[in-house]
C-alpha cells in the first residue's frame, strides 16, 4: 500500500518512512477511549486513578468491571420495567388473563380503526379517501390516498352534493369508465 502523498506526485515522491513508524502506546490507548461510550467515559473519569497512567493489565481489568456494573444496570432496568407492564396488565385486566378470542378481537377493532384513519403520516397508518368510498371507487383507489389529498376532491364534492339522482349518475359515469379501461387492458 502506497504511504501518504500529495496530489500529483508519483509513487517514488511519497513519505515512505511513514510506512515504518510505530504507533506509541499512548496514541493507541486514546484512540480507545475516544471509541468508548459515554457512560464507560464518565466511570473512568470518577476513578481514582487517571486513564492515561494505567499500565495495560489496569486498564483492561477497568474496562471490565465497568463493563460489568453496565450490564447489572440495565438488567435491574429491565426486570423494574418487566414488573411495572405486569402490574399494569393486572391492573387493566383486573388480576385475570385474556382470552384468545378477546386479543383477537382487540386487535382487529385496533386495525380497522387505524385503516380509516385520515392521518398524515406516513410510516404505518393505512390511508382511506372518504370522497372515493362515497363516489363508489374501487377499494385500491380508496386505499391509495387521504382525503386532504383526494386529486377529485372538488370534481366529487360537487357531483356527490346534489340529489341522489347526480350522485348515481356520476358512480354509473365511473362504473362504465372502469370497464372500458379493464377491456383495453
Amino acid at each position: 500500500m502506497q504511504p501518504p502523498s500529495r496530489k500529483g506526485d508519483t509513487f517514488d515522491q511519497a513519505d515512505w518512512d511513514v510506512l515504518k513508524m510505530v504507533t506509541s502506546p499512548e496514541d493507541v490507548r486514546r484512540a480507545a477511549h475516544a471509541a468508548l461510550p459515554e457512560f464507560f467515559k464518565e466511570q473512568l473519569r470518577t476513578k481514582d486513578k487517571d486513564w492515561q497512567n494505567m499500565d495495560e493489565a489496569e486498564w483492561i481489568d477497568m474496562l471490565c468491571t465497568i463493563e460489568t456494573t453496565d450490564k447489572k444496570q440495565q438488567e435491574a432496568k429491565k426486570s423494574l420495567k418487566q414488573k411495572h407492564d405486569d402490574n399494569r396488565k393486572r391492573a387493566n385486566d383486573g388480576g385475570e388473563e385474556p382470552s384468545k378470542k378477546h386479543v383477537l378481537h382487540e386487535k382487529k377493532t385496533k386495525m380497522s380503526n387505524n385503516n380509516k384513519s385520515n392521518s398524515t403520516k406516513a410510516s404505518g397508518i393505512s390511508l382511506y379517501c372518504v370522497l372515493c368510498q362515497k363516489a363508489g371507487q374501487p377499494e385500491w383507489k380508496v386505499r391509495n390516498h387521504n382525503t386532504n389529498y383526494c386529486f377529485h376532491a372538488d370534481n366529487y364534492a360537487k357531483h356527490l352534493s346534489g340529489r341522489s339522482k347526480e350522485r348515481n349518475k356520476a358512480m354509473d359515469t365511473h362504473k362504465k369508465e372502469t370497464r372500458t379501461t379493464e377491456k383495453k387492458y
